[in-house]
């Protein structure tokens, strides 16, 4: 009896070890459930685009330096006609590049009037006759007579969106945007050119800034 007893046990003790038992802990262990991707935003008024969007359409700033290059991103938007609209913006963004350099020049002169403003007869120059001879039509024919060797096309994107014309109606226009650039080299001598070319225009830098200053407004 006590044999048949111990047996039972034996046997029982056995059932119990191999049994296996899950861990307490295994529920916790689940990895949890990963959050749903945020949906890509969808553009409501994009009908058709030239290719994907390249990434400088989308820099912060409309001109930059990059490896020895300036480059300048024109965009023109409601535009009607495609292939006149690239025209467009490509002559847009070249006389950027144009408006820059003057723009340079104007402050260099700018400074140089800073520096001798303690002269009575540079301050009183505008006045003077002989500083009259400069005109907004001399100084402009400067910005677009300057040589640009160089400077080319590097990229061009556009989109067809929907947009509304002057009745207010649905309608369809291009958004065209277009990359320039110029060497860096070729544009700091032109900057250099244009500023001797303006000197010998005038003995007054601070009449030139001014002229240059409204040349500046009417070029945009």
């Amino acid at each position: 009896m006590l044999h048949r007893l111990l047996r039972v046990l034996m046997t029982t003790a056995c059932a119990l070890v191999l049994v296996p038992q899950a861990p307490a802990s295994a529920a916790a262990k689940q990895p949890a459930a990963a959050a749903p991707a945020p949906k890509p935003r969808v553009d409501a008024n994009l009908i058709e685009a030239s290719g994907p969007k390249p990434a400088w359409v989308s820099q912060d700033n409309d001109f930059y330096l990059q490896e020895g290059k300036r480059y300048f991103r024109s965009v023109l938007d409601k535009q009607d006609d495609l292939q006149l609209g690239m025209e467009a913006a490509k002559a847009s963004a070249m006389a950027d590049v144009r408006k820059s350099i003057v723009t340079t020049v104007a402050a260099e002169f700018g400074q140089i009037r800073e520096t001798g403003s303690n002269n009575a007869k540079e301050a009183n120059a505008v006045d003077a006759p002989e500083y009259q001879n400069l005109t907004r039509s001399q100084v402009a024919t400067v910005a677009r007579a300057m040589q640009l060797p160089g400077m080319q096309q590097e990229a061009s994107y556009w989109e067809l969106r929907k947009a509304k014309d002057a009745n207010g109606e649905a309608a369809e226009a291009y958004r065209i945007y277009v990359l320039v650039s110029i060497p860096e080299k070729i544009r700091l001598k032109a900057q250099a050119q244009a500023q001797k070319a303006i000197e010998g225009m005038t003995k007054d830098a601070g009449a030139a800034r001014e002229k240059l200053q409204n040349t500046i407004e009417e070029m945009k």
